[in-house]
């Protein structure tokens, strides 16, 4: 109860609810295209869509939460909290801080 919860990312709220959505119409397909009676003249549409879902959405959601996009935003975040936490607010590199904090010490000395 006593607990702050920070807000949600609206954008990270949307791409779970798009996941979702796409995940349940992709399912809901494959149900109908499985248990349905089609048509002699559409099966080949059927299973050119069928192949399609399985090939590329769904593998593009798994790849996107699981695999190296995934990774990438772990990255881009933890990038994000150490420059926060190094008060570094401008598109300055780490390089380049890197850089000036070794030129201070070589002055240092």
């Amino acid at each position: 109860m006593g607990e702050d919860k920070q807000p949600e990312d609206p954008e990270k709220h949307f791409l779970h609810v798009y996941a979702v959505f796409v995940t349940s119409m992709t399912f809901l397909y494959i149900f109908a295209a499985s248990f349905l009676d089609i048509p002699k003249e559409n099966t080949r549409f059927v299973d050119t869509v069928l192949g399609f879902l399985l090939g590329t959405v769904i593998s593009t959601l798994v790849q996107f939460y699981y695999g190296t996009s995934r990774g990438s935003q772990l990255k881009d975040a933890i990038i994000s909290n150490i420059k926060r936490s190094l008060n570094i607010l401008d598109d300055k590199s780490i390089d380049e801080i890197c850089k000036e904090n070794k030129d201070k010490s070589i002055k240092e000395e």
